[in-house]
């Protein structure tokens, strides 16, 4: 028996499956080790690093990132995924960033994809734009300013 339980100590746990089934409403972000089903309606940021599939009465209101994105249901927000597939019945608004992305007939998207390492090259060559345009609009040094000139002759009074 005493090794038994030394053998279940060293194996790590894998992980498994979470679902929020049809019914369950939650609102929050939830980071998953492994795999996430949603039947339910969940408002807030999914991460994982495993695969996410909504069902068909799943609904997803926030941000998603994750390896692999399957959706029947609904989801409005962004996502991050290297792929992803809405079947007939699946429904996307919002924001996509992916590497592949498969439509089904009937499936529905409508909003801005962008190819996933298109993203970080833009949001890198949009932080290079704004640091220089912050150094060119700095204010200017002590030995750099204009020196004010008097270009109005003095009121005299005439009386």
């Amino acid at each position: 028996m005493a090794m038994l339980r030394k053998s279940r100590k060293d194996k790590p746990r894998a992980a498994g499956a979470t679902i929020i089934a049809s019914g369950c409403r939650l609102v929050g972000d939830l980071n998953v080790e492994g795999t996430l089903h949603v039947d339910g309606t969940l408002e807030g940021a999914i991460v994982t690093a495993g695969d996410v599939s909504i069902g068909h009465s799943g609904y997803v209101e926030g941000t998603i990132a994750a390896e692999r994105l399957l959706v029947s249901g609904e989801i409005r927000g962004r996502v991050d995924c290297a792929t992803l597939e809405i079947v007939a019945s699946g429904k996307v608004y919002g924001e996509v960033a992916s590497e592949g992305f498969v439509i089904e007939p009937g499936g529905q998207f409508v909003g801005e994809s962008v190819a996933r390492g298109t993203v970080r090259a833009a949001l890198e060559q949009e932080q290079a734009e704004s640091n220089h345009s912050a150094s060119a609009l700095a204010p200017a040094t002590e030995e750099s300013k204009p020196t004010a000139t008097e270009t109005e002759p003095a009121a005299t009074s005439s009386r």
